[in-house]
């Protein structure tokens, strides 16, 4: 599966490349809808960009009604699983993830996880929403399986 990133801010998350957020995009999207995403030459299109809290805060505000900072936000181009499972389109532009870096870090402090594994977390539960899913059991699964493929739990680490 093609995956095309576009990412807004130059700067990586420490310990993370492209391609590591490509294949967190891949498990994610072939664990959601293996009959869609295992095919040949399908293929998908997320625009990520990481920010600081005070600016998620605003996005939040703005477009949620939620005057706090928060992990990430979703703005897909498909409101709902079946939208995705019709589209005919070889590549789906999914829509946009908005991280806050900093909210991660606090984060995997406080749940006591190393921040690779908060990371791909919080980066497949974006993923998923973009694909059309809710917060539901089968998302939380999914999300679950795809971390623990990525970042097995270890203790807690600092990005830095």
């Amino acid at each position: 599966m093609r995956v095309l990133l576009s990412l807004a801010s130059a700067t990586l998350p420490l310990g993370f490349t492209q391609e590591t957020l490509r294949k967190v995009v891949r498990v994610s999207c072939s664990t959601a809808f293996p009959e869609i995403f295992k095919t040949k030459g399908r293929g998908v299109r997320i625009e990520v960009a990481f920010v600081t809290d005070d600016e998620i805060q605003k996005l939040n505000r703005t477009y949620r009604g939620k005057d706090k900072p928060t992990d990430v936000l979703s703005f897909g181009n498909f409101s709902s699983r079946d939208e995705v499972h019709q589209s005919k389109l070889a590549t789906l532009d999914l829509g946009t993830l908005v991280l806050s870096l900093p909210f991660l870090n606090r984060s995997a402090q406080e749940d006591g996880v190393s921040w690779e594994r908060e990371f791909v977390y919080v980066f497949s539960h974006g993923v998923l929403h973009l694909l059309g899913f809710d917060h539901e059991e089968e998302m939380f699964m999914i999300q679950d399986t795809v971390t623990d493929h990525f970042a097995p739990l270890h203790p807690t680490q600092k990005h830095v």
